[in-house]
């Protein structure tokens, strides 16, 4: 039997290392913890993280995702426990304290509407900044 991580369930390999589900770029994204490495924990993500640049410009990452709402709650929830990243594209990355101690939710949304005077198209921004105690 396949396990399920549909429903959310991290599958443990052993005490150090553990497949976990996050979604997002795909419905059905893994990562891979591994706990106590000479970095610390490390975060094998695919395409949860595109590359580090992906940090300061979601763009990279949002335009890519079939869910951008599930890929950011997953980004953050991996920020919170990694000290180290390896992403889909380029190389390890050092998780910045600043994105351990605070959730940044950065989503851009385009509108586009047809009116009887034209085409409107507009892009917003929502950013959100919580410090996490």
């Amino acid at each position: 039997m396949l396990h399920q991580f549909d429903k959310g369930i991290p599958y443990e390999i052993d005490d150090f290392v553990e497949v976990v589900p996050t979604p997002g770029h795909t419905g059905k994204d893994v990562s891979v913890i591994v706990r106590e490495t000479e970095k610390g924990t490390v975060a094998i993500t695919g395409d949860l993280f595109e590359c580090f640049e992906d940090l300061r410009e979601p763009s990279i990452w949002q335009d890519n995702s079939e869910n951008p709402e599930d890929q950011e709650a997953n980004r953050i929830g991996i920020l919170q426990i990694a000290d180290y990243i390896i992403p889909g594209h380029g190389p390890m990355f050092k998780v910045p304290e600043s994105y351990k101690t605070q959730m940044q939710v950065v989503f851009y949304e385009e509108f586009t509407a047809i009116t009887p005077t034209g085409i409107i198209s507009e892009t917003s921004e929502y950013i959100v900044c919580d410090d996490v105690v």
